[in-house]
This record gives structure tokens, sequence and C-alpha cells, in this order.
């Protein structure tokens, strides 16, 4: 279903088929389309159409910190896409190239409490985590360019741009839970708390159902990207 096709179903499922100018408003609805978009891939990470690789980053001597912001997909459509996980990593140093391996970021910090110590010697990193939007690596590089930190993972999907637009959603199957989360955000924005409860539990019990049938990463629960 198109954007504008989404907000409407979502209006006839609240008695707001004539409109409304005041609470459950167009624009209103279009954020919360957006906001499901955003949930549905934090709870889903390996989801296929969102799949990344990136050799965008590149390592830069003495800097150990690199924004996520900074990843682009290695393919013209996703460019300009939001990054949601990265769950692989490899330096790439021609046949020296090889897989980082990941930490969490309590093991990273009880491993390397003070990182920019000159106590750690600088060369090729090992070893990276993620720190809000922000990847860390160890041990800090010893050279400027000369190495590609090369990512793998998933990105948000875009945003509809605006009420009227004829934008499907890029998550696949996806226009059932997006309209539950939108019903179930209205119901509690005009203050019905047994329809946002009703709605809001179908919705989870339809991410749950998504997840089982889309995601290919369920192993992601258990670090099997870490040791």
């Amino acid at each position: 279903m198109y954007c504008s096709e989404l907000i409407t179903e979502v209006k006839d499922y609240v008695g707001r088929s004539s409109g409304d100018n005041q609470l459950i408003t167009d624009a209103r609805i279009l954020r919360w389309l957006n906001d499901a978009q955003r949930d549905i891939v934090k709870y889903c990470p390996g989801l296929l159409e969102l799949d990344f690789k990136s050799s965008a980053l590149y390592c830069i001597s003495d800097q150990y910190r690199y924004s996520m912001s900074d990843i682009t997909g290695d393919t013209t459509d996703n460019t300009a896409a939001e990054v949601a996980h990265v769950y692989y990593m490899q330096l790439i140093d021609g046949n020296n190239s090889y897989p980082m391996t990941f930490m969490p970021v309590d093991d990273f910090d009880g491993a390397y409490p003070d990182l920019t110590s000159d106590d750690y010697s600088r060369d090729k990193p090992c070893y990276w985590t993620r720190r809000g939007n922000y990847i860390e690596v160890n041990p800090i590089p010893d050279t400027d360019m000369s190495y590609v930190l090369k990512t793998y993972g998933t990105f948000y999907a875009k945003e509809f741009t605006g009420t009227e637009s004829t934008e499907a959603s890029e998550l696949e199957d996806s226009d059932d839970g997006l309209v539950y989360y939108a019903v179930h955000k209205a119901y509690a924005a005009m203050g019905n708390t047994t329809k946002t409860l009703e709605w809001k539990s179908a919705y989870e019990s339809w991410k749950a159902d998504y997840k089982e049938d889309n995601d290919v990463m369920m192993e992601w629960d258990w670090n099997i990207y870490g040791d």
C-alpha cells in the first residue's frame, strides 16, 4: 500500500474518515507510520531488503571512534540511508585482510579501560564494539587511510516523506503492522485505554510473527558474532 492509503486506513479504523484537523491529523499519522518502521527494524536486525555492505570507513591514525553516519552503502540505491545495525566488520588490507572480532561494549571497556593511553600500541584494529551511533576499534590505527573498515549491517527503512505520498514501505509485507502501530497511537491520543491496549497487543503479536517469518538473523539475540 502507498503511504497515503495507509493514512486513510488508519483514519477509517479510528472513525476519522471525514478528517480531523486537531488530533488525528494526517501529519501525525505520517509520523506514527515512520516510527513504526523504525521500531520494526530495531526488532528485526536481519531484514534482507535493508541489508548492506560498506567500504566507506577508512582507518585514521590515532582515531579509535568512527561515526556510523559516515557509513554509506556500496550501491547507489542506499547511499543516503541511515544505519540501524552493524553485525560484522572486516579490516581490508589486500591478502592480509581478516574478520574483526565483535566485543559487547561492557567487555570492551573492561579489556581497554583507558584506550587512548600510550600504554597501548598502535596497530591494525582487531576488535570492535558499538557505542550509541559510533563504532570503536582496538588497537588504535597506526596509519591514515591505508586500511578499510568494511562494515556489514542493515539500514533503517527510508521514511515516508509526505501525507500524499505514493511511496510504499521498503519493509516487505509490513502494511498491517504499520497500520496496527498507528491505530494504537491514535487511540492513545484519543484517551481510549481499552482500544489502545487492544491494538498495541495486535501490533506486538504481528511484530513477533513478522520477525519469525522475515528476520534471517534470529541468532543475533545470542551474540553469535562475538567470540
